[in-house]
């Protein structure tokens, strides 16, 4: 079995076919068990016809808890695919239930359990699947209470929010094919990238007397504005900024051009999310410190309360150089081995998967 997460909202609803709410009430997780069982399962089901996913993941909520006022928010997809190459997809959602009241007449559930932790996989109804879900909420949830603890969240964009770093070995490759040089892979891009850029071009074979490295950066700044829009955030992000725009200040720090990520961010919607937007005017990433600075002069909270989070050493240097908190998430550009190297806050990969 396999169990993989993607990004909410997906291109296409059509394949979904579940939806799991992790319900909390008064600090606790709430698991419900079926008449017919004796084992747990979150809440949740299958999706009705004629019903989004948001509609059935708010029904079962209230059929399987009892719960009367609460407020719900999808987190992410997950996919799941058996040995026999059967898969199936749902909606991962997280809700807060604030007034809980009995089992509904003709549910299917007879009782409902807190608990404060997930129990042993054994006592899931489906062990393989719902351990997994519940950790991954957890997950989410704990990374959501240590950004709460600022007042500031300052995002880079390119491999923290969005998973570009395919794009970008695509690209590196059809320029390293042109100059007749070996290819990479995703594994292998992640355990070579560092800055300044031009290292790691060097690294990889480039010669600069028969390719600047300005003819580098301009070729793949016009292929990866072709594909841009075809990218997805990592999964569960939007989930976190949502939760942050309530009251925390978000920013986006970013060596992207300023129009190319004030397009990006209205193309994925969620611009509103943001209070700052800093990009540069160039593809060469040279001035993001100075970018930097301007940002927390505008934003006017101490740099005590102000934490960046990025997926490269530079970023790291940024956030040095500023003299704010970093958290880096080996999600993007830098491999987990890279980044545990340089810093102690590193979090894993936002794409979780599981393989039993």
């Amino acid at each position: 079995m396999q169990l993989s997460f993607s990004a909410w909202p997906a291109p296409s609803h059509s394949s979904l076919k579940y939806v799991v709410v992790m319900a909390r009430y008064q600090g606790q997780w709430i698991l419900s068990r079926h008449h017919q069982r004796q084992s747990w399962d979150i809440p949740g089901g299958k999706i009705d016809a004629g019903e989004t996913a948001e509609q059935a993941a708010a029904r079962e909520l209230v059929e399987e808890t009892g719960a009367s006022q609460f407020t719900l928010e999808p987190i992410e997809l997950y996919h799941v695919t058996d040995n026999a190459g059967h898969s199936a997809s749902g909606l991962l959602c997280v809700a807060e239930i604030s007034e809980l009241g009995p089992l509904p007449i003709g549910s299917e559930m007879a009782e409902i359990q807190q608990v404060g932790a997930a129990p042993n996989a054994t006592q899931f109804t489906h062990p393989l699947i719902q351990p997994h879900l519940f950790a991954q909420v957890e997950l989410r949830m704990a990374l959501l209470q240590r950004l709460k603890s600022y007042k500031h969240v300052v995002w880079d964009w390119n491999g923290t929010l969005v998973d570009d770093a395919p794009l970008a070995v695509d690209i590196v490759n059809q320029m390293l094919t042109k100059q007749q040089l070996p290819t990479t892979t995703l594994e292998h891009y992640r355990d070579q990238f560092c800055h300044p850029v031009s290292d790691y071009y060097a690294a990889a074979g480039f010669d600069f007397d028969r390719i600047s490295f300005d003819e580098i950066c301009s070729y793949f700044g016009k292929a990866y504005q072709a594909n841009r829009d075809k990218l997805q955030l990592h999964p569960g992000c939007l989930f976190l900024l949502r939760q942050l725009a309530t009251d925390h200040r978000q920013s986006i720090l970013s060596a992207a051009s300023q129009s190319s990520l004030e397009h990006c961010l209205e193309h994925h919607q969620i611009t509103p999310l943001f209070d700052s937007v800093f990009g540069l005017d160039n593809h060469h990433a040279v001035s993001k410190v100075e970018r930097g600075h301007e940002l927390l002069t505008l934003a006017k909270i101490a740099k005590s309360d102000t934490i960046m989070i990025g997926d490269t050493d530079h970023d790291l240097e940024v956030a040095h150089a500023l003299g704010i908190d970093c958290l880096l998430i080996a999600c993007g550009h830098q491999s987990t081995a890279t980044l545990r190297q340089l810093h102690t806050q590193v979090l894993p990969n936002w794409h979780a998967q599981i393989h039993n």
